[in-house]
């Protein structure tokens, strides 16, 4: 299993992947939970957590940009759908599941806030087993 150190290595690599065309990172800066991205118009704090835990989301708010980078796992996923209503209200944040070893898509990404306010309560455990399948699930 991938540890953190690794995890943090491929969303840089990622962050900086996407950010090609548009050129907007101005910096990027280590801490002790993952990374911070200085872009030209925002900051962003990415924390990386291969497996969630209870204490992973405690301190979450929606005073800045957050990322969680996570593997993807069904035990990650349940986490996110057991604790729904504590993140379908923060506005800032997003979700990467993550999969580098993965032979199909490498990544699927969820932002609570918004997916919240397209799906139907009834079926959110169903819609996101769905995503979730899209990218090989980390054993």
């Amino acid at each position: 299993m991938l540890c953190m150190e690794d995890l943090k290595e491929w969303a840089k690599i990622y962050v900086k992947h996407k950010d090609i065309m548009k050129k907007e990172i101005v910096s990027i800066n280590n801490t002790d939970t993952g990374f911070n991205v200085k872009y030209k118009d925002r900051d962003c704090e990415f924390i990386i957590v291969p497996e969630l835990k209870e204490g992973d989301i405690k301190g979450l708010s929606d005073d800045k940009n957050r990322v969680l980078v996570l593997l993807n796992s069904k035990k990650n996923l349940d986490f996110i759908i057991k604790k729904w209503n504590t993140l379908k209200v923060l506005k800032n944040l997003a979700i990467y599941f993550v999969n580098p070893a993965s032979s199909s898509d490498k990544v699927w990404i969820l932002r609570p806030y918004v997916h919240n306010s397209i799906c139907d309560n009834s079926s959110l455990a169903t819609g996101l087993k769905s995503i979730f399948g899209g990218v090989e699930e980390v054993r």
